[in-house]
């Protein structure tokens, strides 16, 4: 198991100056982490995003919804001005992380997590929207580490909005098209003594056109996360072989 240090590392911001798109960072030796919106100036009635923004150092990585074998993902909650609304934070497809026997799902690199917020109808040009957040998260390499930190964004109102400069809109872009969406395609899967398979069918599946494949499940426990997926791709389908975890998530 990961050894998990018992301590929390408390982490101060300093408050930014006002109209920034990019919060004052967070740092650590471990992880620069900052919020960031996608709109420089926003406009009254206005939905808009802001992000978690994680920048890893190398070696560091952290979690998914399901963290595997071991983890915990991140966490914001949010400070809005009144009549102002946000939707949950969004997660971008993790990636299989080894770490001895066990196989955590998460990220390393620069990973970007995005909350949909939509601003009061009854704001006026010329005042600001203030949004302050605090998030916790953990980072892991041969310890884990948990940190934390608080977070604020003063975005100006216009009466027309203005898009984040291209580098952070960038960012947006990379998360949204990497974050999970409705797919086209019918699926069936089910365990007999402890193994099993998915299988997913639909238009456009075909051995040319898919290059890997593995099964995150969102609940823990379902699957045996360290177990092999081997891959068969046809015309029209492909198949998934599985390994039955822990929970009883899944028929079979």
């Amino acid at each position: 198991m990961l050894r998990m240090l018992s301590f929390l590392f408390g982490l101060c911001a300093v408050v930014p100056g006002a109209q920034a798109i990019e919060s004052t960072p967070v740092a650590s030796p471990r992880a620069t982490v900052s919020l960031i919106a996608d709109q420089q100036a926003i406009a009254p009635g206005q939905s808009f995003r802001i992000a978690l923004r994680q920048r890893l150092a190398p070696g560091w990585h952290t979690y998914w919804t399901n963290p595997g074998d071991a983890g915990q993902p991140p966490e914001v909650s949010l400070s809005l001005p009144e009549g102002a609304t946000a939707g949950a934070m969004r997660f971008p497809a993790p990636r299989r992380i080894p770490f001895g026997p066990l196989v955590n799902f998460g990220y390393e690199g620069e990973p970007v997590f995005t909350i949909p917020v939509t601003a009061p109808a009854g704001l006026k040009p010329g005042e600001v929207f203030t949004l302050e957040a605090d998030a916790s998260w953990l980072v892991c390499e041969q310890v884990c580490i948990p940190e934390e930190g608080g977070f604020r964004l003063d975005l100006p109102v216009e009466a027309a909005p203005r898009p984040a400069e291209p580098a952070i809109a960038a960012l947006f872009t990379t998360a949204e098209a990497a974050e999970a969406r409705d797919a086209p395609f019918s699926a069936q899967y089910g365990f007999e003594a402890g193994m099993g398979a998915i299988e997913i069918a639909g238009p456009g599946i075909a051995p040319g056109a898919v290059r890997e494949a593995f099964f995150f499940p969102e609940a823990e426990g379902v699957i045996d996360n360290a177990a092999p997926q081997p891959l068969t791709v046809r015309d029209g389908a492909l198949r998934l072989g599985l390994t039955r975890g822990q929970a009883e998530a899944l028929p079979g």
